[in-house]
């Protein structure tokens, strides 16, 4: 019984998580792949240029947010050995390991043009 619940618990936190993220994406395009079970809220700009907000981790800010095992899983299925990330967001730090490495850190403070 204790299984059942924790199963319908989740399905209904990853049922309001959808809701969440189509709210706070409100008319913009998120990059869905049902096959591959994508759902997320970044863009390509290029074929070998993406954007996206940061990772996030823990429970609260995955409910909005990318959660960072979907973005690795992503990138590591979709660009696997070829892929840099530059994080410009040091208020948000996130840990570089699902990366391989492959994180930049730039220290650009949040609303505060580069001198």
């Amino acid at each position: 019984r204790l299984l059942r619940i924790c199963a319908r618990g989740r399905s209904l936190t990853m049922s309001a998580s959808k809701h969440v993220k189509k709210a706070v994406s409100k008319n913009k395009q998120r990059y869905i792949d049902q096959e591959n079970n994508f759902d997320l809220d970044l863009t390509y700009i290029t074929p070998s240029l993406i954007a996206m907000g940061v990772p996030a981790c823990g429970f609260f800010n995955t409910l909005y947010r990318n959660p960072i095992g979907e973005v690795s899983r992503f990138i590591n299925d979709r660009h696997p050995n070829s892929y840099r990330i530059y994080n410009c967001c040091p208020e948000l730090p996130y840990p570089e390991k699902p990366f391989r490495g492959q994180v930049v850190r730039f220290e650009i403070q949040d609303h505060t043009p580069p001198s």
